[in-house]
């Protein structure tokens, strides 16, 4: 529930061409949103089996290879190219507000179509 205290979580993200927005609802600290070290991406598909369980198929053609902080001070675009469709895309942060406040958080996000 809301308590009034800053929240440090993504209000929105969109998947386009080549790039993942992620947007917060505060600013961010310029400094660590755009230290591409403050970011871990992987990604991967499933094999769906008649089995329980289904195997991890890492795609190693998808790479965070360039983090930017927009004008807003909010969003932060992620920039993968040839960016495509995935079962599950995973980005963990460590970051800063814009008031020096720092948190963590991982983003867990199937992509079903780039725009």
């Amino acid at each position: 529930r809301y308590t009034g205290k800053p929240v440090h979580l993504p209000q929105s993200l969109k998947v386009m061409k080549d790039r993942i927005e992620v947007e917060f609802y505060e600013p961010l600290s310029p400094a660590e949103a755009n230290d591409l070290t403050k970011y871990k991406f992987g990604a991967w598909n499933l094999k769906w089996t008649s089995n329980y369980g289904s195997p991890e198929i890492p795609l190693k053609d998808l790479k965070l290879e360039k983090v930017e902080l927009l004008e807003d001070g909010k969003t932060v675009a992620l920039h993968v190219p040839n960016l495509h469709p995935a079962h599950m895309v995973q980005v963990d942060y460590e970051l800063k507000s814009a008031k020096g406040q720092a948190f963590t958080g991982r983003i867990d996000h199937t992509i079903h179509e780039v725009d």
